[in-house]
């Protein structure tokens, strides 16, 4: 019985070669990445059973008891996506392949990075008519990098821009508000008509994560039984249940407040 590795699309280096003849009691011990296999926008993520991810997964330097000669392919992950399909199937059980959940994943990551943006420098831009004493951020602040206040010119039209001193603000407690100070460079008690924060969220990775894989779990469920015809209606979930479920994941994540208190 031999074991035989397959690079399953990567683009560059060569597969491990395992030249052992196996008998059926034998002990299989995984090889790593060894001739350096890679694929552009792709990060190499361990071995399966089956090339679409499926099958039964094994990371380098995993040992098991040999039954029959077979194949393990190279699993490839998304270079810049939070989880891998096999991070995902960890947590669901499902019958879908590693590009299904990747497309999944990729479509649930895109939609949090429009929500909340992405995890890196944050740049929002608060506009009220009445405005108050302090801006809520879509997430937690770690760092401002600068707050610039636009006022209305009346005669020229369109806004003049005045970049703040740290002196004119202060991070509530919580960071998740900034408050306008009536001391300091720019001594004003409440925000101008439209104000530009730029700044550093606090690390938010493992919320992010979490989020990530619940949203792909609900995604995969509710598009399943669109798709599929579940007798009895049992375990049907409507569109408003769909929404509803989702909401929440998002509320736990962070706040969605983005406007004037």
């Amino acid at each position: 019985m031999t074991v035989t590795y397959d690079r399953n699309g990567a683009t560059g280096g060569a597969v491990p070669t395992d030249a052992v003849a196996y008998d059926g009691v034998d002990s299989v011990t995984v090889i790593g990445n060894t001739g350096a296999l890679n694929w552009s926008g792709y990060t190499f993520s361990g071995w399966n059973t089956a090339a679409n991810g499926s099958g039964t997964g094994y990371d380098p330097g995993d040992v098991f008891v040999i039954a029959a000669s077979l194949t393990l392919y190279a699993v490839w992950s998304s270079a810049t996506s939070l989880i891998t399909p096999t991070q995902l199937r960890e947590h669901m059980s499902t019958d879908l392949s590693d590009e299904a959940l990747q497309a999944i994943i990729d479509a649930e990551e895109a939609s949090l990075n429009d929500y909340f943006g992405s995890l890196g420098t944050q740049v929002e831009e608060f506009d009220d008519a009445v405005p108050g004493d302090l801006i809520f951020t879509s997430r937690t602040i770690s760092t401002i990098s600068s707050i610039v206040e636009k006022y209305q010119d009346t005669f020229i039209g369109g806004y003049n821009s005045v970049p703040l001193d740290t002196t004119d603000y202060e991070i509530v407690p919580g960071n998740k508000a900034i408050r306008r100070l009536g001391t300091g460079t720019h001594p004003v008690s409440r925000w101008g008509r439209r104000v530009v924060v730029t700044y550093t969220p606090s690390t938010e990775t493992a919320k992010r994560v979490l989020a990530l894989i619940n949203l792909c779990k609900l995604n995969a469920v509710y598009n399943g039984l669109k798709s599929e015809s579940v007798g009895g209606g049992e375990y049907s979930m409507t569109q408003g249940d769909y929404d509803n479920q989702r909401a929440q994941i998002l509320a736990g994540l962070a706040s969605t407040h983005r406007s004037y208190a």
